[in-house]
């Protein structure tokens, strides 16, 4: 599967999310169970971070809108509500905020679906190493069986 990596911007910082770090595989399985705890709290706290940063974002929105519409009440002939709204829509500090809330909006949905890709890949983690346990279990046994005949026969 080839999927591509996702950037994301939180404050000033961005973070290349790899889907790579989602794979597991039988042949890295001790690898795989030891990064899964760091992995998952680090998007975690990511994802924490970016919802802080989209609820600045969007109360800077809130807070920019009523200073707008102050100003246009003012500022236009016969201002009505319909009005003072189109001119807050077409207001560039406006516009550029609410683009950085959108963009905010999205690193938080991003990392919620990477969160919850890691409790999924946990999940798999849990299968894959129950199925490596039993697997072993199965070779240990026959093992033993070989080495009684083995045995038996030396008699």
């Amino acid at each position: 599967m080839n999927l591509k990596k996702v950037e994301i911007e939180i404050g000033e910082e961005e973070f290349v999310l790899d889907p790579k770090d989602l794979a597991c595989a039988e042949e890295t399985i001790n690898e795989d169970l030891m990064n899964q705890p760091s992995l998952y709290t680090w998007v975690s706290v990511l994802r924490e971070e970016a919802d802080a940063e989209y609820q600045e974002k969007k109360m800077s929105l809130e807070l920019l809108e009523a200073e707008l519409d102050s100003k246009y009440r003012d500022k236009l002939e016969k201002p009505t509500e319909n009005k003072i709204a189109q001119a807050i829509i077409r207001d560039d500090n406006h516009t550029g905020m609410k683009g950085e809330l959108i963009q905010a909006r999205r690193a938080v949905g991003i990392l919620k679906a990477w969160e919850e890709g890691f409790r999924q890949r946990k999940e798999v983690l849990i299968s894959l190493a129950s199925n490596f346990r039993a697997q072993m279990d199965i070779d240990l046994h026959i093992n033993k069986e070989i080495k009684k005949k083995k045995i038996r026969r030396e008699d």
